[in-house]
C-alpha cells in the first residue's frame, strides 16, 4: 500500500511563495490570477489557511503554463 506524503499548511504556504518569487509575479498578480485578493495569498504563504493544498494544485495547474523567463 502507497504511503501518502502530507504536508502542513506552513509548508505548502512555504512552497507556493517560493514558486510564486521563482516566476516573479507579485501577490496581487497571483491572487487575480486564482480568484482570491492579497490579503488571501498572504495567509496561504503564512500557513494560516489549512486549504492551502487547494491552491497548490491551482497553482500547478496555472504557473505551468507560464513562460519561465
Amino acid at each position: 500500500m502507497k504511503k501518502e506524503t502530507t504536508f502542513t499548511a506552513k509548508q505548502v504556504g512555504g512552497r507556493i511563495k517560493e514558486r510564486r518569487t521563482e516566476l516573479n509575479i507579485t501577490m496581487p498578480e497571483l491572487g487575480r490570477r486564482v480568484g482570491v485578493n492579497k490579503s488571501t495569498i498572504q495567509r496561504y504563504e503564512a500557513g494560516l489557511i489549512r486549504s492551502a493544498q487547494w491552491l497548490s494544485t491551482v497553482l500547478r495547474k496555472r504557473c505551468s503554463q507560464l513562460p519561465n523567463g
